[in-house]
């Protein structure tokens, strides 16, 4: 019975995602103001104004704002892997590893990239992306690696192979 209920996980994830969705987005109108009301007093305090809706800064918001909003669904992905993989024959272990690991690693990189400054923001790079986009490849890469590894039980192959070299 518990099998029937597997092919609807991602859709029970992904309504949860729509769910918070304007909290989220509301989270970051508010600090997007911040973000222009900080560099329009910024600006009027300078001799040399930046121009904080300037396009060159716009180009800078944008990035940064529909970055944050990704920051939940990228992050939590993984989650939704673990569940359906306890279903499944993952190890419980690991898809608490997973679960815990992915949702604190998403509030750190949704705070992080919030208290950054969007110039500053869209400027650091990591292998060609921005900190969300490199966060969400990393956090899925290693998650699906790690499922991966243990139900194909790699670890134990590992061990027993060691175990013949000592």
């Amino acid at each position: 019975m518990m099998n029937a209920f597997v092919p609807i996980i991602p859709n029970a994830f992904a309504v949860v995602f729509w769910l918070i969705a304007p909290s989220i987005t509301a989270d970051v109108v508010e600090r997007l103001k911040g973000k222009i009301q900080a560099h329009l007093t910024a600006d009027k305090q300078k001799a040399a104004p930046t121009n904080a809706l300037s396009i060159n800064q716009m180009d800078n918001y944008v990035p940064w704002a529909s970055d944050l909003v990704q920051v939940p669904p990228a992050g939590l992905l993984p989650v939704a892997g673990a569940v359906i993989g306890l279903v499944g024959d993952l190890n419980g272990v690991v898809a608490v590893i997973i679960i815990f690991s992915s949702v604190i690693a998403t509030f750190l990189c949704y705070f992080r990239v919030a208290g950054k400054d969007p110039s500053i923001y869209t400027n650091e790079k990591y292998c060609r992306y921005n900190a969300v986009p490199a966060f969400a490849i990393s956090i899925n890469f290693l998650s699906g690696v790690a499922m991966l590894a243990v139900s194909l039980n790699v670890f134990e192959h590992l061990s027993q192979l060691v175990g013949r070299m000592v």
